[in-house]
């Protein structure tokens, strides 16, 4: 009997040491707009780690604005996951971010002419696959509900130009670049705002 006391103490005890060291409000659930992310959501998890400074993130972003753009296919993610790091106060002011990202962008779209023969279109295809480190400066505001605007800089920016495969109807096809600047400049910035529990 004395041991099985003996052992709900400890436990207790373990979990009121957990407690206290737990952020208040660790766990925040938002929304980011901007670029890379376009429109998206994120988690984050402050941990009690270094002062409860320490906090794992992860944002996901899915887009298919075909009939917006009036093209026949248009798909695009972004996922990132990594830390941000609260320089003065435990999860809550100007924090730094180190992050792995991965951008997937896949379109199809008809009505491309032939770098060689102006008379011939053909359909477009493009696919985009970049990972990069990244690097970010941001600034938690508020408690319950927050803004959170950040700026930062991939290490890998995407491409200056992209690659399209043009195939027509012949069976030949063709490869043309296409610039998609100021994108490639390795910029990064969003807006973020949510609620924290």
């Amino acid at each position: 009997m004395k041991s099985k006391m003996k052992s709900c103490l400890i436990i207790a005890s373990f979990l009121g040491s957990l407690s206290t060291l737990a952020q208040e409000k660790p766990i925040r659930i938002g929304v980011k707009i901007g670029y890379p992310n376009a429109l998206g959501g994120n988690i984050e998890y402050v941990t009690p780690l270094l002062g409860k400074k320490l906090a794992p993130s992860i944002e996901y972003s899915t887009l298919s604005p075909e009939k917006l753009l009036e093209i026949e296919k248009f798909d695009y993610s972004y996922l990132q996951f990594g830390f941000n790091y609260y320089f003065f106060k435990p999860g809550k002011g100007l924090y730094s971010n180190l992050s792995y990202g991965i951008l997937k962008t896949e379109i199809i779209d008809s009505g491309y002419s032939s770098d060689t023969d102006y008379n011939k279109t053909g359909t477009g295809y493009v696919k985009l696959l970049n990972k990069s480190v990244n690097l970010k400066l941001g600034a938690k505001l508020g408690s319950g509900f927050y803004f959170r605007p950040e700026i930062g800089y991939a290490l890998t920016p995407v491409p200056e130009f992209l690659d399209t495969t043009v195939k027509f109807s012949d069976g030949t096809s063709e490869v043309q670049q296409e610039s998609i600047s100021p994108l490639n400049s390795g910029l990064m910035f969003n807006f973020g705002f949510g609620a924290a529990f």
